[in-house]
C-alpha cells in the first residue's frame, strides 16, 4: 500500500462502463507512475492511497484503498483514534447499560415492583458486568459497595 499525492495528471479517459469509470496515468510525488481508474476527475496535489496490482511499462496498474481498510475498519467503521476512542467507549457504556435495563425489567415481569426496584437491579448488573463496585454512602463516609457475587441475599 502506498500513499501519495498526486504530482501530475498525464491523462483521463472519457467516462466509460455502466459506472462511468475515468482512468487516470498519474505521476504521484514518491514516483510512482500509476494507471488507476476514478468515479471522479484527480486533481494534482490529492492525496491517494494505491495498491500496485500489475506491472507496467510506464505506468503500473493499480486501485484505490480506503483509508478505512487500511486499519481494519471497513464495513462502515471509522479507524480507531483519540477523538473516537471515547466515543467508542462511551458507546459500549451505553450498550451495557441497556442490555442491564433489558434483563432488570425481564426479571421483573409479572411482579408488582417500583420503577426504582427495576434502576436498582439494574444498576446491580451494570457493577457485576463492568466489574465497578459502586460507592455507598452511609453517615457521611464513602464506603466501597460489594460486588454481586459477595451478595448473599440476591434475589434469584
Amino acid at each position: 500500500m502506498n500513499t501519495s499525492k498526486i504530482k501530475t495528471v498525464e491523462s483521463m479517459s472519457e467516462p466509460w462502463g455502466d459506472r462511468k469509470i475515468i482512468y487516470h496515468k498519474l505521476e504521484m510525488e514518491n514516483g510512482d507512475k500509476i494507471d488507476i481508474g476514478k468515479l471522479k476527475p484527480q486533481a494534482v496535489g490529492t492525496e491517494m492511497t494505491y495498491e500496485i496490482i500489475g506491472e507496467g511499462q510506464p505506468y503500473n496498474k493499480a486501485k484505490a484503498v480506503s483509508p478505512m481498510h487500511l486499519n481494519g475498519g471497513g464495513q462502515g467503521h471509522s479507524p480507531l483514534t483519540p477523538s473516537n476512542a471515547v466515543k467508542t467507549q462511551d458507546i459500549q457504556a451505553m450498550i451495557i447499560k441497556q442490555v442491564c435495563i433489558k434483563a432488570s425489567c425481564e426479571y421483573h415481569a409479572g411482579r408488582n415492583t417500583s420503577t426504582e426496584d427495576v434502576i436498582a437491579d439494574a444498576k446491580m448488573f451494570e457493577e457485576y458486568i463492568t466489574e465497578k463496585p459502586k460507592e455507598v454512602v452511609t453517615n457521611g463516609s464513602v464506603e466501597t459497595g460489594m460486588g454481586m457475587a459477595d451478595k448473599s441475599d440476591m434475589p434469584f
